[in-house]
């Protein structure tokens, strides 16, 4: 049995601990009207769960009951396991302990550059542990370690395909894993920023997660779930041409998306650090806020085009999200209407829930996603 896992012995136990799951507490006889259960079973499958340590816990509330009596409130606990993910980004890496209704517990930055070096991946891994350790948790407790990177991670989510933005593509999980006290593995950060997004999001099954951070990223979420491509992860449309022969993208092709839709493209047409740039656009200044018309518009471009191969929803994350209105969101959607095609067909375009800390969050809860369907608790 894989850590983690809890023998549920039968379906009426599950559904009693999928019922505490989704609405957190309950007493007996709200599981038994809810469940259409019998009293007695629902005190042996409560007895049960009690008895496997922290699953669930007797809150220490009481309920007034319909005939005045008081009555013991039985609450999931959501931190008998937890998950760690991580962020690694090219002069820093994030560290966050979620629990398993997706919450940060804890978060932590650490300043260490990547480099593909031994060094590095012992300085990492001791990073790592110290802060697991710290969460004083038990080994068998503990889910599993998921790295978001900066770069798209192959299907095994153990090697690396492409890492431009690290400047290396050479190196795997087991180089991290190597110093690393728990289970590891590896995804790429607008995959994992796209989960996040996916967590909680109920309006809508299916989507494009568009990533405007440093650079640009991209996910597709289809019925509720990220989809993971053979070789380009989950959609590289940062690097679709936008323009022929325009800018110089970091991948060295011209005109790519990102050249133009990305904070770095935002910082190297103004010349200002991208909180600079903002500001002065606030502030009024003409030239920034050229930009930004000629930006969205750009943007909107590049979801027209999306759309015309899937026409989905479009959420907007990363950096960028910080600084995007309401008005902002509008002109997008004016712009797409503009130059669509269909224009009868508007889409919905919305901005994301977890903005610069998707990555994170997203890649700690691939082992919560996993435990929970392991454990009949999908949501």
């Amino acid at each position: 049995m894989e850590a983690g896992d809890y023998n549920l012995k039968n379906n009426n136990l599950i559904r009693v601990y999928k019922y505490l799951y989704d609405h957190h507490e309950a007493t007996k006889m709200e599981l038994v009207y809810a469940l259409h259960l019998s009293l007695p079973t629902v005190t042996q499958d409560l007895e049960e769960l009690l008895a496997n340590g922290r699953i669930i816990v007797d809150s220490g509330k009481r309920a007034v009951t319909k005939t005045g009596r008081p009555a013991a409130v039985y609450t999931f606990d959501s931190r008998h396991h937890i998950s760690f993910g991580v962020e690694v980004l090219a002069n820093k890496f994030k560290v966050a302990a979620v629990d398993l209704y997706g919450s940060i517990i804890l978060s932590k930055s650490f300043d260490l550059s990547f480099e593909n070096s031994d060094q590095y991946f012992q300085k990492f891994g001791n990073y790592v542990n110290q802060f697991i350790e710290q969460q004083q948790y038990k080994k068998d407790d503990i889910l599993g370690i998921t790295i978001a990177i900066q770069g798209i991670v192959d299907k095994d989510n153990e090697h690396m395909l492409f890492g431009k933005l690290l400047n290396n593509s050479d190196f795997s999980r087991t180089d991290f894993g190597r110093y690393l006290n728990y289970p590891v593995s590896l995804i790429h950060d607008t995959e994992a920023a796209a989960i996040a997004e996916n967590w909680h999001r109920s309006e809508t099954s299916s989507a494009f997660f568009i990533s405007l951070n440093k650079n640009m990223g991209s996910a597709f979420i289809i019925n509720n779930s990220v989809v993971h491509m053979e070789y380009l992860s989950s959609g590289t449309i940062e690097h679709m041409t936008l323009y022929s022969n325009g800018r110089t993208c970091y991948c060295g092709k011209r005109g790519c998306s990102d050249a133009y839709c990305s904070a770095e493209s935002l910082e190297k047409a103004s010349g200002l650090p991208i909180e600079d740039f903002f500001r002065k656009k606030k502030d009024g200044n003409h030239e920034c806020q050229s930009i930004w018309r000629q930006f969205l518009y750009d943007l909107a471009t590049v979801i027209d085009n999306v759309r015309m191969v899937v026409p989905s929803d479009i959420i907007l994350g990363g950096t960028i999200d910080e600084y995007l209105t309401d008005d902002d969101i509008r002109v997008i959607m004016d712009n797409v209407q503009d130059i669509t095609t269909f224009k009868g067909v508007a889409p919905l375009i919305m901005r994301s829930r977890y903005g610069t800390n998707g990555a994170l969050m997203g890649s700690a809860l691939t082992d919560i996603i996993s435990y929970l369907q392991r454990n009949g608790l999908d949501i």
